[in-house]
Order: structure tokens, then C-alpha cells, then sequence
């Protein structure tokens, strides 16, 4: 029951997306928690282009994506227990 008690706040926590935009450049990111294979409140790649469909006059520069890798060691270790995320980064009209 305590383990239980323990992960609920985790995987309430395991995921966050968000936007920051300041002097004609904005950065997009979202981060998601990965359990044995499994993001736990969803794609972190989603999240992230959902934060810049959302707002309207921005030009992508850049994305970068932690990729889902089964054919190395890092990779099955960080698809086992491990973090994903993604970032956009831009520029923007006001």
C-alpha cells in the first residue's frame, strides 16, 4: 500500500509541457517519464508540437527529440526507466 501511496504523485508528476517566448524567440518543450516501454501520460513529441499549434505565428527553427532506441544499451535502459523529451525552438511574429 505504501509503494502504491508513492507512485501515484510520481506519475502525476511525470509529465510537463510549455512554452516560453521573449524577444522574437520562443522555446517549446515537453518531458515525459518512460516505464518499461510505456510514456506515462503520453507522447512527449505530441506535447510539444500541441504547445506551438496552439499559438499562432511561429516559424520552427529546430526540433530535437529524445528518439524511442531499442538497439543500444542506453536506449533499452532509458525505454526500461527513463525520461523523454522534446524540444521546438523558433522564432515568432507579435
Amino acid at each position: 500500500m505504501k509503494a502504491k501511496a508513492l507512485l501515484f504523485p510520481l506519475l502525476l508528476a511525470a509529465s510537463c509541457s510549455g512554452i516560453h517566448a521573449e524577444d522574437g524567440i520562443f522555446t517549446a518543450h515537453a518531458e515525459t517519464l518512460v516505464l518499461f516501454g510505456w510514456e506515462t501520460m503520453g507522447d512527449d513529441f505530441t506535447a510539444a508540437h500541441d504547445e506551438v499549434k496552439s499559438a499562432p505565428g511561429l516559424n520552427i527553427v529546430s526540433i530535437s527529440s529524445s528518439p524511442d532506441d531499442w538497439s543500444s544499451f542506453i536506449g533499452i535502459m532509458n525505454n526500461i526507466i527513463g525520461i523523454h523529451c522534446t524540444q521546438i525552438s523558433g522564432t515568432y511574429t507579435e
